[in-house]
This record gives C-alpha cells, structure tokens and sequence, in this order.
C-alpha cells in the first residue's frame, strides 16, 4: 500500500507542492493531469494539510464506492479520517436528510442521481443555503453533471476539484 500513496513531501514534483502546500487555505483550485498523474493524492494531501491547519470541516467526494473504499485505505496513510470520504450520492442524502427533505429512491442509478441533485438544488435555492461546509474536495470532476458541481460550489467555501479532461464515464 505504501507504494501507492504518497507519504513524503519529498515526493512531490514542484506543481504537486503547490497544489497541496502552496495554495492559501482560503483558495478553490482545480487539478488537471492524465490518468496516474497523482490528482487523487495531491487532495488527500491537501486533506491532511487541513487537518494539519486545524480545518475539519472537510469532505472527499468521489463518484463511486469502490473508490470510495480505494481512498479510504489512503486515509490511514495521511491521518484523514476515513469518515471525510463519501460518495456523491451519499453525499446528497445526507444533505436531504440534514433538512428533513423526503425523496423517493428508485434503485434506477441515473434517475436517482438527477432527482437527489434536482431535490438539493432546490432546497439550497429555497432556503438560500451556501458556505455550509468550509471545503469540499472532488475527485473525477469530470464525471460529475454541471448541476452537481454548481452545488458543490455552493455549499463548500472551498472547492478543490481532480479531474482528467481525457477520461469520463
């Protein structure tokens, strides 16, 4: 496992650096880079770097759970905690459930995608919700619709996106 992760700052190529270390704490920034660039390791450590700057208040949001699982056996490596880690869809739910918003789930998973995004953003328009997170960190940007990526935006005061301009599913 220690040689998929990064533990080292020593590691780091210098736009690595950066972007994990040499970023202002306040600053929304997107990774870009080809499959195996790093990008899911430069937000893990930029993960840590929160928690290193008393930040917690902070999720990893990723668009399945298998990587879900991947990124989570990395936390161990960074000391994040691997609740951070969650889904999109989880993600939406729990925003629904925090407000008390009912939806009906089908199993259908591009239908349930669109309803728990139509649902969230019209709860966060209707009751003028933003900055209630103080960051999000998305892998696979890519995959993401623009309105799920609006929301994001919306609630997180900072947005750290990793995307593969070269990759979508």
């Amino acid at each position: 496992m220690s040689g998929t992760w990064w533990v080292s700052d020593a590691d780091l190529d210098n736009d690595q650096a950066v972007a994990v270390q040499g970023t202002s704490e306040t600053e929304s920034f997107l990774v870009r880079g080809p499959a195996g660039s790093g990008k899911t390791n430069i937000l893990l450590l930029r993960a840590k770097w929160f928690r290193l700057n008393d930040i917690s208040d902070f999720k990893i949001i990723v668009f399945t759970r298998t990587l879900r699982d991947f990124i989570r056996e990395g936390c161990d490596e960074y000391g994040v905690p691997t609740q951070t880690v969650v889904t999109s869809t989880q993600f939406f739910r729990e925003l629904l459930e925090e407000y008390g918003v009912d939806y009906e789930a089908s199993d259908n998973f591009e239908a349930d995608r669109v309803l728990l995004c139509g649902k969230a953003q019209s709860l966060i328009e209707e009751k003028g919700i933003s900055n209630t997170i103080e960051a999000l960190l998305v892998d696979e940007c890519q995959d993401y619709l623009d309105t799920e990526l609006h929301i994001f935006r919306k609630l997180a005061t900072r947005l750290i996106l990793a995307a593969d301009s070269r990759q979508s599913i």
